[in-house]
């Protein structure tokens, strides 16, 4: 009886342990420099504003956007139109997704757009707040 009680707790174990190995790995949303990785804005862009990846969308110029606490989890998101301004800047389309948000809060931004970037292609633009 003694040798059966030692046995199944090792046993629950081994049989936690191969249940986990065959669950599929999560991306982690920061990469390199605390910052999104591609996969994990494009997989947020599709969670969050489908709308802007039906195929109707694709002629129109739309921007997505994406504010992040400093473990890359989402905290507010929008979506918009930008124009075919080429001197845009990263900061005037956060501005104008976000308007109450001001630079001296983010410790990093960027923006993600398919090649080539003209009107009429997707952009993502994301930026992660300061830890302060």
């Amino acid at each position: 009886m003694r040798s059966l009680l030692a046995v199944t707790p090792l046993a629950a174990l081994l049989l936690v342990s191969s249940v986990c190995a065959q669950q599929p790995a999560v991306a982690r949303p920061c990469v390199a420099r605390g910052e999104p990785g591609v996969e994990y804005l494009q997989s947020l862009a599709r969670q969050y504003h489908p709308e802007a990846l039906a195929p109707a969308s694709q002629r129109d110029s739309i921007v997505v956007g994406f504010v992040f606490d400093s473990t890359c989890q989402v905290v507010r998101h929008a979506v918009g139109r930008y124009g075919p301004d080429t001197t845009a800047t990263l900061d005037s389309e956060l501005a104008g997704l976000f308007p109450g948000l001001s630079r001296s809060e983010l410790s990093s931004a960027g923006g993600y757009s398919r090649e080539p970037f003209e009107p009429g292609h997707l952009k993502i633009v994301w930026a992660v707040l300061d830890r302060r």
